[in-house]
C-alpha cells in the first residue's frame, strides 16, 4: 500500500533507531543520568516535532505553471516556469519533480527537472526551464509532483501535482519549389481588377448601404455594434486552393517517415499559398489527436493558416472515414477551386479526390510519396500534374 509520507534515509526516523532511543531513555531515567536524559528528550522532540511539522506543511501552499507560448515549430524553444508560494507563517522545504515528453529536450541542465528550495513565511520561489520541441504533435507538458516538509528534510508530504499544459507543435516548414497551379482567369481579369466580389475574401465591415443585397449583411457585427453592418469583400481572385491529405496507404504501409515528410510539405504549401494571396482550405480523412473537424473550409484571414497548421499537428496516421464521404458531405467548394491532393501513392483515396473534382470541372495537382505506374489499359482519372516529395522539395 502506497503511503502519503515520503521518508528520507536519515537514521533518526528509522523505526529501529527510534525504539533504541526509547530504550535508552528508560535506562537513563532509571539510572538518573540527567545529561543523557536531556539529550534523548531533544532527539525525541526533533523526531516527533518534524513529523508534526511535515503534516502541517501542505496547508496554504500555492503553485502554478506557465509556458511562454503554447504553439510553435520543431526546433523552437519553450520556456516553462513554475511559481511556488508559502502563504503561512510555518517555513517549509519544497521539493519539485517535473517530467516531460520524450519529444522535448531540455536546453538547460537535465538536473533542472528536480528543484529543492526553502520557503520562509509568506515567501515564494520561481523556477524556469527551457525546452526544445523535437517532433510535430500535441503534448501535455509540466506534469509533476510537489512535496513539502520540515526544513530538516526528515519528512515530506504531497502538496499536489503541477497542472499540465497542452502544447501544439506544428509540422516543420521546409523550402519548396513553386507549385504550378492550372490558371483559370475570371473574364480574363485577375485580382483587384475583377468586377465580381468574392465572399471568400471578407476583409472588414462598414455601415450598411441602402440598396445593397441582404446577403452582404454581417449579422454578428451588426448585433455587436447595434447597427446594420455589411461585409467588405475583395474582388474575385483567380486562385482558391484546397489541400486534401489522405492517410489510408500510409497506415497500411507503416510509412511513418514518409507521412511526416508529407505533412511538412502540406504545411509549407499552405503557408506559401497564403503569402501569395490565395484562399486555402484543408480536408483530411485521418483521426485528429484531441478531436476537431477534418474539414477547414476555404478562406483567408489571420486565423486561417494557424487553424490549418494546428489540424496538421493533430493529424494521426489512422484513417477515420472514407475520403469520398467527407468531400461530399462536409465540404463547400467555391467555383474556381484547385485541389492539391497529398497521398502515399495514386491509390483509391486519390482517385476519389480526382473524381470529385472532375465532376465539378476542377483541376487537381497530386503530390505523392512514391509514384506508382498505372497498369496498361487503366481508366483511372488523371490529375493535371503529379509530383513526388523529392521533386517538390528543395535540397
Amino acid at each position: 500500500m502506497e503511503t502519503d509520507d515520503y521518508r528520507l534515509p536519515t537514521f533518526l526516523i528509522i523505526p529501529l533507531i527510534q525504539l533504541l532511543v526509547a530504550v535508552f531513555l528508560v535506562i537513563a531515567l532509571l539510572n538518573d543520568h540527567r545529561e543523557l536524559t536531556v539529550l534523548i528528550l531533544v532527539a525525541l522532540a526533533i523526531m516527533f516535532g518534524t513529523k508534526i511539522w511535515s503534516r502541517l506543511s501542505p496547508a496554504r501552499i500555492h503553485h502554478a505553471t506557465a509556458l511562454d507560448k503554447q504553439r510553435g515549430f520543431p526546433g523552437e524553444a519553450f520556456v516553462f516556469s513554475t511559481r511556488i508560494r508559502n502563504a503561512k507563517i510555518l517555513p517549509v522545504l519544497a521539493q519539485l519533480s517535473l517530467s516531460f515528453s520524450k519529444h522535448f529536450q531540455t536546453v538547460d541542465d537535465p538536473a533542472a527537472l528536480k528543484k529543492n528550495c526553502s520557503l520562509l513565511w509568506y515567501q515564494e520561489a520561481n523556477f524556469s526551464l527551457r525546452l526544445k520541441a523535437l517532433k510535430r504533435g500535441v503534448y501535455r507538458l509540466g506534469a509533476g509532483e510537489l512535496r513539502v516538509g520540515d526544513l530538516f528534510g526528515f519528512y515530506s508530504k504531497k502538496a499536489g501535482r503541477t497542472a499540465a499544459i497542452d502544447v501544439i507543435v506544428y509540422p516543420r516548414l521546409v523550402p519548396l519549389k513553386p507549385i504550378a497551379l492550372p490558371r483559370r482567369d475570371l473574364f480574363g481579369i485577375p485580382g483587384a481588377k475583377s468586377p465580381i466580389e468574392d465572399p471568400v475574401y471578407v476583409y472588414g465591415t462598414r455601415e450598411y448601404q441602402s440598396g445593397r443585397p441582404a446577403r452582404y449583411i454581417h449579422w454578428k457585427a451588426s448585433a455587436r455594434l447595434n447597427s446594420l453592418q455589411e461585409k467588405l469583400c475583395e474582388p474575385a481572385a483567380q486562385e482558391k486552393v484546397l489541400l486534401i491529405v489522405a492517410v489510408d496507404d500510409f497506415q497500411e504501409n507503416q510509412a511513418r517517415a514518409e507521412f511526416e515528410k508529407l505533412l511538412e510539405v502540406a504545411a509549407s504549401a499552405a503557408v506559401n499559398f497564403d503569402r501569395a494571396g490565395f484562399a486555402v482550405g484543408l480536408v483530411t480523412n485521418g483521426k485528429l489527436n484531441g478531436g476537431g473537424s477534418p474539414v477547414l473550409q476555404i478562406g483567408r484571414g489571420e486565423r486561417q493558416i494557424p487553424k490549418i497548421l494546428e489540424t496538421l499537428a493533430r493529424l494521426q496516421m489512422t484513417r477515420s472515414a472514407d475520403m469520398g464521404d467527407i468531400l461530399r458531405r462536409g465540404l463547400k467548394l467555391p467555383w474556381g477551386t484547385t485541389g492539391v491532393s497529398l497521398t502515399y501513392d495514386p491509390a483509391a483515396s486519390c482517385q476519389e479526390v480526382l473524381a470529385f473534382f472532375n465532376h465539378r470541372r476542377g483541376p487537381v495537382v497530386s503530390i505523392v510519396s512514391r509514384r506508382e505506374p498505372a497498369p496498361d489499359g487503366s481508366r483511372k482519372v488523371q490529375a493535371a500534374k503529379v509530383m513526388t516529395l523529392e521533386e517538390i522539395c528543395v535540397g
